[in-house]
């Protein structure tokens, strides 16, 4: 990966260590997949949404940062 930035190196990976121990979890609801950094037992908070409709992405209900419960995975 190359940078171009006149802002200091820093500043720019300056949470870095704490992105890479960010436990998520990626669940999937219908052709969506979501990833999910848990705040609870069964509930966390949307980071990223990954969906081929365009139309997900303007659902207020899906914007990373939105809290969302999930049922629990059951070992198999």
């Amino acid at each position: 990966m190359i940078i171009y930035s006149t802002m200091p190196m820093e500043v720019i990976f300056q949470n870095f260590e704490q992105m890479e121990k960010q436990e998520l979890k990626e669940l999937s609801y219908g052709a969506m997949t979501m990833l999910v950094e848990p705040t609870g037992p069964y509930e966390g908070k949307i980071v990223r949404l990954i969906s081929p409709n365009p139309q997900d992405y303007l659902n207020p209900q899906y914007a990373p940062g939105q809290k969302i419960n999930f049922k629990p995975d059951w070992p198999s």
